[in-house]
């Protein structure tokens, strides 16, 4: 078996039995299955994480403002609110990744019910 790294393309030599490639290919199906799990549950958090900061947004723009300092409050609040969401998300993807890179024995071995549970 020979690894050849181009850029973001991984190129994988295997030289054996028609069984062992069948085999590896599996093993290629269970990952990538693995991987859209891990990118689809990140793309859940994201879409959620999005709906409540919108819902707060559209709410404070509702309020009616006596002075400028609501104003100043506001853009402020937003801002924190963005960088707070934006940290969240990130945290959300690490600890996703570090579970995916866990999980990669037992996708291997197709134990998708373990997998489902540990990323949903």
């Amino acid at each position: 078996m020979s690894f050849q790294q181009t850029i973001n393309t991984y190129t994988v030599t295997i030289v054996g039995f028609e069984e062992h490639h069948q085999k590896f290919k599996e093993i290629l199906t269970r990952l990538r299955n693995l991987l859209r799990l891990t990118q689809s549950a990140k793309d859940f958090y994201q879409l959620k994480l999005n709906k409540m900061t919108n819902n707060i947004k559209r709410i404070l723009s509702k309020v009616q403002p006596k002075t400028q300092l609501w104003k100043e409050y506001l853009h402020l609040f937003i801002e924190v609110l963005n960088d707070k969401t934006d940290e969240f998300k990130d945290l959300f993807n690490n600890h996703i990744e570090e579970k995916t890179k866990k999980l990669i024995d037992q996708s291997i071995l197709n134990d998708i019910n373990t997998i489902r549970t540990e990323i949903h």
